[in-house]
């Protein structure tokens, strides 16, 4: 009886075994899958409760707290949050865990109605999901003003957009208010160039946007980007969009190079050549570095293919005697040599070339070029209208149109960006507003919406609707 019993514990201790290992076997080859959490969070965090109450009246506190339904942080909240009408001290605005809070730093004025917009300040802490234009309203006073003004900013010279200006409301409506005080509203621009001010009073205001460089939300420089609305608003219950037309007065000069410049003891300058071909459509020119103390162009041979001098060319020198042009009908495909002699030219710091220099070149031929033919819809020629061709944002070239067709033969091949500039003053260039003393707005260029594609070699014709 004893070696059975012994013999049954041997085989289940057998059997026990090689199951443990097969269960071991199995799980060190299974793949193991980490529990989900759910579907990822896509909401912003939500209000649920504020001290005092959103839209309180007489309110006379300089603290408020606002708790949401998630644990939130704040994104740059000197920049996003706009507490207004404008105090001379800004808000202290802050978060922990859940709860916003934001501590007034300047006394409030008597029966007025106070909005803080926090803009994209407000996020959630774990997926960043943010509060878009959220917006707290207290009142001094026994009622909140209702009011709205809105509009759009564009830019005068492209009409593109700058989402980085801001928009100003003044009571005082002297011009050197702008200058001189800060705004007693400013708002921010959206993506598309429109803004909208809310909880207004009834009255009248001067409206302006600008680009706050230096954050004083003033206009305190030419260079600025700059627009004013041509009349007093008046706000109302109906009060009409209004659209402005920014402007820089003067352009920005570039500013000088940092460290030290190595300045060559020779005449420098540049040419127009395209691969050391010469465009049929645009003249040669000599660009120098510093202005030209002199000039003199009998020291400059110009040859043809067969080394004869050329005739019924002119050379002319601009008023900033920094540009040398060469007036001269081009022949297509012919090879031409221009030789300067070392003292043809010199700088005002007396530089001549250090030895001849010899630029040898041929002049583009037709089939390099497309011709084009423009057909225009909605044209009004009492608008002085000026197409643009426009390249890297650059104009490149411009037309006045004068009639409802246009064509030209020969047309650089690229893909333009097409503008319409209006031109007021008939110069064929835009020109800039001018605030101080003669509220000139700018010229208005408009963007065609159609893009142009010129092919070399063939023939191009296109429709562009001038409808603004």
């Amino acid at each position: 009886m004893r070696n059975y019993f012994g013999s049954k514990r041997l085989i289940f201790f057998i059997l026990s075994a090689f199951l443990i290992q097969q269960i071991l076997l199995q799980s060190s080859c299974a793949h193991i899958i980490p529990p989900t959490g759910g579907d990822k969070d896509t909401l912003p965090p939500v209000p649920v409760k504020s001290s005092p109450k959103d839209s309180v009246l007489h309110y006379n506190g300089n603290k408020i707290t606002i708790e949401f339904n998630e644990f939130i942080e704040l994104d740059k909240p000197f920049e996003n949050v706009i507490l207004s009408p404008n105090p001379t001290k800004q808000p202290v605005v802050e978060s922990r865990l859940k709860t916003l809070t934001v501590r007034l730093k300047d006394s409030l004025l008597p029966n007025t109605t106070y909005s803080i917009d926090f803009g994209n300040a407000i996020k959630d802490i774990n997926e960043g999901n943010i509060l878009k234009d959220y917006k707290f309203v207290f009142s001094t006073g026994s009622t909140i003003d209702t009011k709205e003004l809105s509009g759009k900013v564009i830019l005068a010279e492209n009409g593109k957009i700058d989402s980085t200006l801001i928009v100003t409301l003044y009571k005082n409506t002297d011009d050197s208010a702008v200058a001189k005080k800060k705004p007693f509203y400013y708002t921010r621009l959206k993506g598309d160039g429109s803004f909208r001010f809310s909880n207004l009073p009834a009255g009248k205001f001067a409206l302006y946007a600008l680009k706050d460089a230096n954050g004083n939300k003033q206009y305190d420089s030419p260079t600025e980007m700059f627009a004013f609305a041509g009349n007093i608003i008046e706000t109302t219950d109906s009060t009409a969009p209004v659209t402005l037309y920014a402007y820089a007065e003067e352009k920005e000069k570039p500013k000088p190079a940092s460290g030290t410049v190595k300045t060559e003891k020779r005449l420098v300058y540049a040419n127009n050549l395209e691969n050391r071909h010469q465009s049929l459509i645009e003249p040669f020119t000599l660009t120098f570095l510093k202005p030209l103390k002199y000039f003199d162009s009998t020291k400059i041979s110009f040859l043809d293919s067969t080394h004869r001098p050329v005739t019924g060319y002119q050379w002319i020198k601009d008023s900033s005697n920094k540009k040398l042009t060469l007036r001269y009908q081009w022949q297509p495909g012919m090879v031409y040599q221009l030789i300067l002699q070392k003292a043809f030219a010199a700088d005002t710091m007396g530089y001549q070339l250090s030895k001849i220099d010899t630029l040898n070149f041929s002049a583009k031929k037709p089939e390099e070029y497309g011709s084009l033919r423009l057909k225009f819809t909605n044209f009004d020629k009492s608008k002085n209208p000026v197409l643009q061709f426009v390249l890297q944002d650059k104009v490149v070239k411009s037309v006045v149109i004068t009639d409802a067709v246009w064509s030209e033969k020969l047309v650089n091949p690229g893909d333009y960006e097409l503008r319409v500039l209006y031109d007021d003053n008939k110069n064929g260039i835009w020109d800039p507003g001018k605030f101080f003393g003669v509220h000139k707005q700018p010229e208005k260029v408009v963007p065609v919406a159609a893009k142009l594609t010129i092919k070399a070699n063939w023939e191009n014709e296109n429709i562009v609707d001038l409808k603004q």
